[in-house]
């Protein structure tokens, strides 16, 4: 119970199971080696959440798994995946009153799993681990308290191409193993700029109220670590439209400039990019600047994750134009989820 609004009694145990279809790579593009070899997928997972109140849920994402830790048959992972989930029991005043985790059928999901394996033979591996998966919609529709679910898990695994270990490279990519490093992953150029905005709809408190627009801009220095990961330094403005008429509407303030400034949020935050291709998971945290003056703030500090497609440089300097998808949080609640584009020089 990651907060005492809610209004149900939190389930003793959720049960559910996961079918994860992976890919491992080898080394055929050169950033696949600089990441360490690897594997992507694409995970379904079910879970009875354990109540009528809240009934069961449908979850479809890609995954990245990043190599721990091997010995002697066994290895160790980390694997993270954020997409889309339906859930069959959501906020209705009249038939569920006591869901207030989550109004809607549609949501967003996430999970982080620490999952370890032990190889009975070529083909087969015992799996246990632990996972977190958490449910919510980003404060589309109220209520948004979000569904959080920590647990521990067992599996088996089937490879029917088993992968060699490092010390069975190949000097061929089209052997089976590990393609050995051939390429330096030092970037061409250390130091760059960040630029992006992006917007989000928000139906703050009021439930079944009218949604706002949230608006946020950002800019940062870049200092790129290796050519698939950068660290970002910057600053963050927001400007949200609910709070922005709340002010106004409640005489909290007495003229536009006032509510205007009530509505912003200033945050500095440091962010990383970690890349796959085109493709980049980017994770970031940030602390308000003014929470004495913002309203309906969530709290003094934030987090931010999300999924940017890159498209090819061009002009000069290189400039690298993006497009991608974000999930805000305090802690364990939601703010938004929002799509935004940039540029990255």
């Amino acid at each position: 119970k990651h907060t005492p609004k809610l209004l149900f009694e939190v389930p003793p145990i959720s049960i559910g199971f996961d079918i994860h279809l992976t890919k491992q790579y080898y080394g055929e593009n050169v950033w696949q080696q600089w990441l360490g070899y690897p594997s992507v997928g694409v995970s379904f997972v079910y879970y009875d959440i354990g109540s009528a109140t809240l009934g069961k849920a449908f979850g479809i994402f890609p995954t990245i798994d990043f190599r721990l830790m091997t010995f002697h048959g066994f290895e160790s992972k980390l694997q993270a995946g954020i997409g889309l989930a339906y859930l069959t029991k959501y906020y209705d005043a009249i038939t569920n009153p006591d869901n207030n985790a989550v109004g809607s059928n549609v949501n967003g999901t996430a999970q982080i799993k620490w999952q370890n394996q032990v190889k009975l033979s070529e083909k087969w591996h015992i799996l246990f681990g632990l996972n977190v998966t958490h449910y919510s919609n980003g404060s589309s529709q109220q209520p948004n308290f979000g569904i959080n679910i920590v647990g521990a898990q067992m599996g088996i695994k089937w490879q029917p191409q088993p992968i060699k270990g490092r010390n069975n490279e190949p000097a061929s990519p089209t052997g089976m193993g590990y393609i050995r490093r051939d390429s330096s992953s030092k970037p061409t150029r250390r130091v760059g700029m960040s630029l992006h905005a992006g917007m989000a709809y928000v139906e703050p408190g009021l439930l079944s109220g009218p949604r706002y627009p949230h608006y946020f801009v950002s800019v940062g220095g870049v200092y790129r670590t290796s050519k698939v990961n950068q660290l970002v330094v910057g600053v963050d403005y927001e400007f949200d439209k609910a709070a922005y008429n709340w002010s106004l509407h409640t005489a909290s303030v007495f003229t536009k400039s006032d509510a205007l400034n009530a509505a912003s949020r200033w945050s500095v935050f440091v962010a990383d990019e970690i890349f796959f291709g085109n493709v980049s998971f980017w994770a970031q945290v940030g602390v308000y600047l003014n929470p004495k003056t913002a309203v309906l703030l969530g709290g003094d500090w934030y987090n931010k994750i999300g999924l940017r497609y890159h498209f090819p440089p061009f002009g000069t300097p290189k400039t690298r134009f993006f497009v991608g998808s974000y999930l805000k949080t305090h802690r364990f609640s939601a703010e938004y989820m929002g799509l935004g584009i940039g540029a990255s020089l």
